[in-house]
């Protein structure tokens, strides 16, 4: 009877000392850059209130918001400020907004980061849409573990009111994220919530190059792997509509900026195979011009397999099949997906490998060197 009461009292006491260590205070940071976003900020900075009340309601933090301007030509910054207004009553929320020439997300991000002293740091897009419980979540599913910087959050399948083609970027991008596994060394800079301590590291987001996603770029090489955490129960709304020419530009601009994001000679294995998972297409797909202007009759057999194999490497099944298990059983989509998607699939490969091809005559920025090759 006394050895169950003692027990009872320790466990007690091991309980109280948790829920003691959980109340102290911790400090969060939300840094976001914003251009030309009056399309979306109002229902962002909505959810974005919403989600930091169930946060507060949970946990015990401090809580403050770094809206970086980046040289908005519409009337993105009126919206914000009338939103800044009507937190007046809130004492346990501040906002700064700071203005800037354009100068693109990344310079943003390091200039609304530098103003913070906070424990964490969750890095935010204008056009992202969190859920009620996405902050929680992410304090909740946070390891208690030195060897975890922060925490990815993944898009939801589908985009409200988005054409064919954003539904289908939206979801490559959340399957790609998925297939990386549940550990990674890759910020996804969309919403990434990440310690201030692994900021530093970084040393600010590289700025060198115009892909939209070369902070995430960055990250693999300066963070040691498997540091951040993703999981699917924690999920956001991506309003990035998209549109073809944008998409095009977007993975050329991926293919120029890759050989100079990759470091050879300190990078570990699993950099590498993240790094060289892109499939046969870029290459095949860069060439492909050059295929179809050979003069010569006697080669139109190896054109015609050269094409074939690239058609065939430029398509990711498994993301396909995905895909379209997701979208309408309608007729039209029975249809029409596969040949969309197929072609789809090979214009990127196809834009990718023209990227990969003008980056051997036009230079490109240095190679960014790795800080920690291991924990």
């Amino acid at each position: 009877m006394e050895y169950t009461v003692w027990c009872g009292r320790i466990f007690s006491f091991r309980a109280f000392l948790i829920y003691m260590s959980n109340m102290s205070m911790q400090s969060l940071a939300i840094i976001m850059p914003i251009y030309n976003g009056s399309n979306t900020i109002q229902q962002t900075l909505v959810e974005l209130n919403n989600a930091i009340r169930q946060l507060q309601k949970q946990h015990n933090i401090e809580i403050s918001i770094t809206i970086v301007n980046d040289g908005s030509t519409d009337h993105t910054l009126t919206l914000v400020n009338q939103w800044v207004k009507s937190l007046s009553h809130t004492n346990s929320l501040s906002c700064t907004i700071i203005n800037q020439d354009q100068q693109g997300p990344s310079v943003a991000r390091n200039t609304g980061a530098l103003e913070c002293t906070q424990d964490w740091l969750l890095f935010l897009d204008s056009d992202v849409l969190l859920r009620s419980d996405t902050l929680t979540k992410m304090f909740t599913y946070l390891p208690d573990s030195s060897n975890v910087f922060g925490i990815n959050a993944i898009p939801y399948p589908w985009v409200p009111k988005g054409n064919w083609i954003t539904q289908y970027v939206n979801g490559s991008l959340r399957f790609q994220l998925l297939q990386h596994g549940q550990y990674v060394n890759t910020c996804f800079t969309s919403c990434c919530l990440l310690s201030s301590a692994a900021w530093k590291t970084l040393g600010q987001w590289d700025t060198s190059r115009i892909s939209r996603y070369s902070d995430d770029i960055q990250s693999r090489w300066v963070l040691p792997p498997g540091c951040i955490l993703q999981t699917d129960h924690i999920q956001f709304v991506h309003l990035k509509y998209v549109r073809l020419w944008g998409l095009l530009k977007h993975r050329f601009n991926l293919g120029f900026h890759y050989r100079s994001s990759l470091t050879f000679s300190k990078a570990e294995s699993t950099a590498l195979i993240l790094h060289y998972r892109y499939p046969l297409n870029v290459l095949l797909a860069g060439l492909s011009p050059l295929l179809l202007v050979i003069p010569s009759t006697t080669l139109s057999w190896s054109v015609a397999i050269l094409l074939f194999l690239l058609i065939l490497t430029s398509i990711n099944y498994r993301f396909l099949q995905t895909f379209q298990s997701q979208c309408s059983h309608s007729f039209f989509h029975i249809v029409m997906d596969p040949i969309l998607g197929n072609g789809l699939s090979f214009l990127e490969g196809w834009a990718m490998g023209l990227g990969i091809l003008y980056s051997f005559f036009v230079p490109t920025q240095p190679k960014l060197e790795p800080q920690h090759e291991s924990r």
